[in-house]
Formats: C-alpha cells, structure tokens, sequence
C-alpha cells in the first residue's frame, strides 16, 4: 500500500490530525513529509497502546470478560481483607486490648484537667504553710505538694478513673 496523508492516520485512529502529529514526535514513523505508510503506523501506535495497558497493569491479550473478572476478583479481595480488618479491630475492642482513640483522648483530657486544677491551687494551699519558712522548707514543701497531685493523677489512672 502506497503512503497517505495525515488526516487518513487521523481518521483511522479516530483521533486529530494534532494528535497524529504528537505521535510522530514519540516516534511513530512517517515516510515523508506529511505522507505516512498506514500499516506501519497502525501496527506502531497498535504496539504502542499495548506498552501502555502493561505499565497499568493490564494483559491486552485478555479478552473484557477475563480483565472483568480479575477485576472483581481483587475487589473480592480487597472486601474480605477489609471484613477481617474490621473483625479483628472488633475482638480486640471487646477483649480490652484495643481502645477507640477518642475515648482514650477523652480520659486523658480529663485528667489533664485535674491536674491542671491540682498544680493551680498548690499557690493558695501552700502559702500560708511556707510564711516566713526558708528557701529550702519552702522548696521541700512545694515539692511534696506537686508530688501529691501527680500521685492523685497516677491513682486515679489506675483505677481507671
């Protein structure tokens, strides 16, 4: 077969004879210029098209039904690998060794708030005990006072509280 023009490639292709000339500078053969053998082109952007389904993963040998089939095969896989996750994340709720993140944020945002509250009174429970005291009772006192509240909080963690 002699050579066309590009709007016959074009044409074929079912495509613009823009998009014809793109192809020509990724290295699709032309005879002359403006003229281009059709089979050769063909076969070109034919290969071409394949590279392209094998980088995404795709067997351009399988027929729509068999790509249709691996495709809700690996849903299928995705769906039971997700059911077990979710089985999974459920057991260890209800044998206590997984916690919900916003309920364990919760509790700690609670604690935090008492001894927050505990280390702010230290100032009006301590200071009419340290009055007139030296440095190092004032020090010792406000020292086992800060002790008291961090234990509290420590209690009360255990305890779940």
């Amino acid at each position: 077969m002699g050579t066309v023009r590009v709007e016959v490639i074009a044409r074929a292709l079912n495509r613009s004879p823009r998009f014809v000339q793109k192809l020509v500078h990724e290295g699709m053969p032309k005879s002359e210029r403006g003229q281009y053998d059709l089979a050769v082109c063909m076969m070109w952007y034919i290969r071409r098209e394949h590279g392209r389904l094998r980088a995404a993963g795709v067997d351009p040998n399988d027929s729509a039904e068999m790509r249709a089939a691996k495709g809700l095969r690996v849903q299928r896989e995705r769906l039971v690998r997700a059911q077990a996750d979710r089985e999974e994340l459920e057991l260890g709720r209800a044998l206590g060794a997984m916690l919900v993140a916003s309920e364990v944020q919760t509790g700690w945002l609670e604690k935090l708030g008492v001894l927050r509250e505990r280390i702010l009174g230290l100032p009006s429970r301590i200071a009419h005990q340290v009055e007139g005291r030296g440095r190092d009772e004032i020090q010792e006192r406000l020292t086992a006072a800060s002790e008291d509240a961090l234990r509290s909080i420590e209690e009360s963690t255990r305890k779940g509280h």
